[in-house]
């Protein structure tokens, strides 16, 4: 696929994913079923007309419209909705959306939701090959359920099917406040970087033979203290092989 396809399906993808992108129904008049059990569909994203795939989010008893987004007569897109008995009838309770941005049969980005409407994950597939690159994790605010607050990301920067790094993010406030950097490709962080307000203040290493404690800690200068000296280099006196936690991070995975 081209640069100019790629763009316009990376487009389409955050479209989709803010909710922006009008929807039309697949085929003449919609498309909707209810599936009964996961197990009944195959969740092959490969498969030359895609279905829902229940392994990305719960799929048993939900009713599944499906949308096409280019005009080929397959779905693209499809909405999970879980269905309840109120007063006036039954309603309908979006879960769940999936889509394939490229049409390539894969899913490209998923997002589930909970009855209040609040968001309780997100996946993407940014470079549109096989896996996500992006795991975007949320929880609810007390009292306010409709609304939900990111409080971890995870990613897989070099595309190799592995997430890398992991953000994490405070939930009042939504500011970034450490990331966890996996460097040898082990699955263990080796490098923490922790935040203030936002702003990056010191870098923690475990450097070879990465036995999952701090080696040296560099401190960085904030942009109001340019003109102090920064420590850099060793860990404080001490600290010496101290796990993260001893710095104010998490301890390191064992």
């Amino acid at each position: 696929m081209g640069n100019h396809s790629a763009s316009w399906a990376r487009g389409r993808l955050l479209a989709v994913a803010l909710g922006t992108l009008v929807l039309a129904p697949a085929g003449c008049g919609g498309k909707s079923k209810q599936v009964q059990n996961p197990s009944e569909v195959k969740g092959d994203t490969t498969a030359q007309v895609p279905e829902v795939d229940p392994s990305l989010c719960e799929a048993e008893g939900k009713d599944v419209d499906s949308y096409d987004l280019n005009g080929d007569d397959k779905p693209d897109v499809w909405k999970l909705f879980k269905l309840e008995k109120a007063s006036g009838g039954t309603s309908r309770i979006l879960t769940c959306k999936q889509a394939d941005l490229n049409f390539d049969g894969k899913k490209d980005y998923v997002v589930a939701f909970n009855d209040q409407g609040g968001i309780l994950f997100e996946k993407f597939d940014f470079d549109f090959q096989k896996g996500f690159d992006a795991f975007y994790k949320y929880e609810e605010i007390e009292g306010e359920k409709a609304k939900s607050a990111l409080y971890e990301v995870q990613r897989d920067s070099n595309f190799d099917g592995k997430y890398d790094i992991v953000e994490k993010y405070d939930t009042k406030t939504g500011q970034l406040t450490e990331v966890q950097r996996d460097t040898n490709g082990d699955l263990k962080p080796d490098v923490w970087e922790q935040y203030e307000n936002g702003q990056l203040v010191a870098i923690l290493y475990d450097d070879e033979p990465y036995d999952g404690k701090v080696d040296r800690r560099e401190e960085i200068k904030k942009e109001d203290d340019a003109d102090k000296p920064a420590d850099a280099g060793k860990v404080p006196a001490g600290q010496e092989g101290a796990s993260p936690a001893a710095t104010g991070s998490e301890p390191a995975p064992k």
